[in-house]
């Protein structure tokens, strides 16, 4: 029985540090092709993603929220999690110092202001659009996928 407690807690460890290791610099893009594998969608869907334009399809629309699940953006009932202003800032932010501090605001505001969706696919697309409109710089995901 022992046995069978560490087998499930080493495999829920495993399953997080997976998922927190797909998000980092430089396997950022490796989400985002899995994911779009699985949603049919193409490298347009995966550049409009990296430079924060709206999504054109349901398609690409459940691509994006995808990539924010394996990326752990999300709690299991579809909604977002309250450290994601920071998480998202790693991946936002790299190398600017204003960004740092203004991406936690945005995502934060975001977070209070867009309305519950029961699809994560909806969810996710108002979050993104949210934060792009709301900044008063130039949001995108370019340094965390090179």
């Amino acid at each position: 029985m022992k046995v069978i407690g560490i087998l499930l807690i080493w495999f829920f460890a495993l399953s997080v540090a997976r998922g927190q290791e797909w998000c980092v610099k430089g396997r950022l893009r490796d989400t985002f092709r899995r994911c779009a594998i699985s949603h049919g969608v193409g490298n347009a869907e995966i550049s409009r993603l990296i430079y924060g334009l709206p999504s054109r399809s349901g398609r690409e629309k459940c691509f994006r929220a995808c990539s924010m699940i394996e990326c752990r953006y999300f709690n299991v009932d579809g909604t977002l999690k309250h450290d994601t202003p920071y998480r998202i800032a790693n991946h936002l932010a790299i190398g600017d110092s204003f960004k740092s501090q203004l991406v936690p605001k945005l995502a934060a505001n975001c977070l209070k202001h867009i309305p519950l969706h029961n699809n994560v696919c909806e969810t996710a697309e108002m979050f993104i659009n949210c934060m792009v409109a709301t900044s008063p710089v130039p949001l995108a995901l370019d340094r965390a996928v090179n």
